[in-house]
């Protein structure tokens, strides 16, 4: 697997061959082993305005402080979100109540982090959630105060970040920014309007809309389940899962789509929707598995993970659906802060899913906590949970490194 992060070594091996030309000497084959041990996790805690930097064990998914394991953002709250980019270089934060995205720089050795800069954004924006595009190129915010998207190109060598043109309008409370993993489009979950919007994004990092030929006539924007509050998309690119969130029944739901290759009517890139899935109380995040074959839906109030598997359509079933009821074993799993009272808002808040699929991990915003599981990726089961402390409100989450 590829390894994020800048990783530099020489190994310099020689001997000779039974060849005669090579001495006659018969020297086997070499095969060596190189192992990442840059592996830290990053959360970010909206309460106290800062970020936890964790080392993450590559045999359990554990999380420990590192020893300057804690980064100010701001002396005031907000730090909803965080992006690394592929490099594993820089981190984005996204400081909804101050209007600002902070740059990092990371130190590949322990983590730390220290200020590049700090872009302000427009007045009320609030950025919620940020994203780098798949070839780091590009950083994407979702402004959940004016329900637009803002755009940025990276600086490959610092890190720094320059606006691309101004604001582009996506929808009401424009909270969960997510790019496509093999294509350039980008997609946003609307929660005021109930609905997501899908971008083309251009070669200059510049935004259009994906027009869909579902609603018809034609539209960049999706129906989904009510409130949607995260995306995720499978990483073969072909299905687009919505994590739904309605507070008024205290029900969830994650919908599933299809992503348009050009063959369905609409632009490429285009979603044509599949089903729709019950889950927990009010369901928060979604995640997939890197294998393609599971998806994860944390629910606030009930404090669980779902785990679906995905119809791979052998069984007569649609392909990209989620098996319902769950067929995964022991699906729902409790987080931590199933200890609380019942029925807590906030009570947890987002699930993501390391790049090789090994371990779960989950923040816990009330508690102030985070969890980590270890995944089966054979029947998609969570076990194994640990859990440390965070900041105050921990909310965003995202893990830097390959974990074998």
């Amino acid at each position: 697997s590829a390894v994020e992060g800048t990783h530099t070594s020489t190994i310099t091996h020689t001997a000779a061959s039974a060849d005669p030309i090579y001495d006659n000497f018969n020297a086997n084959n070499v095969t060596a082993t190189i192992t990442d041990n840059d592996r830290f996790a990053f959360v970010a805690n909206r309460t106290s305005g800062n970020i936890s930097i964790y080392n993450v064990d590559p045999s359990t998914g554990a999380l420990s402080p590192d020893p300057g394991s804690t980064f100010l953002i701001d002396a005031a709250p907000g730090s909803f979100a965080v992006a690394a980019h592929p490099s594993g270089e820089f981190l984005y934060v996204a400081n909804a109540d101050n209007d600002t995205v902070s740059a990092l720089a990371i130190d590949s050795s322990t983590g730390g982090l220290s200020l590049i800069e700090a872009e302000i954004a427009a007045a009320n924006a609030q950025p919620f959630s940020v994203a780098v595009d798949r070839t780091g190129s590009f950083l994407y915010v979702a402004n959940i105060g004016d329900g637009t998207v803002s755009a940025y190109s990276i600086n490959q060598s610092t890190g720094e970040l320059t606006p691309i043109g101004n604001p582009v309008a996506s929808g009401t409370q424009a909270r969960f920014v997510a790019p496509h993993p093999t294509a350039d489009f980008l997609y946003v979950a609307n929660e005021g309007d109930n609905n997501f919007s899908g971008f083309i994004i251009n070669p200059g990092g510049s935004l259009a809309p994906i027009l869909g030929a579902n609603p018809s006539p034609y539209s960049s924007i999706f129906p989904t389940g009510k409130r949607p509050r995260g995306l995720a998309i499978d990483p073969t690119g072909q299905y687009l899962y919505t994590a739904n969130y309605d507070p008024a029944s205290n029900t969830g739901s994650i919908t599933a789509f299809q992503i348009d290759d050009g063959t369905m009517g609409g632009d490429t890139g285009s979603l044509i929707w599949i089903s729709d899935t019950d889950t927990g109380e009010r369901t928060r995040s979604v995640a997939t598995h890197p294998n393609g074959g599971f998806v994860y839906a944390l629910n606030e109030r009930t404090a669980n993970i779902d785990a679906f598997a995905i119809d791979d359509g052998s069984t007569g079933g649609t392909p990209g659906d989620l098996i319902s009821p769950s067929t995964v074993p022991g699906s729902p799993f409790p987080t931590s802060a199933a200890a609380n009272p019942p029925n807590n808002d906030d009570r947890s808040y987002t699930v993501t899913v390391d790049s090789n699929g090994n371990f779960a991990f989950a923040t816990n915003f009330v508690d102030g906590t985070v969890d980590s599981f270890v995944i089966n990726a054979a029947d998609g089961s969570l076990s194994g949970r640990t859990t440390v402390s965070a900041g105050s409100g921990p909310a965003g989450i995202t893990i830097l490194g390959v974990l074998p």
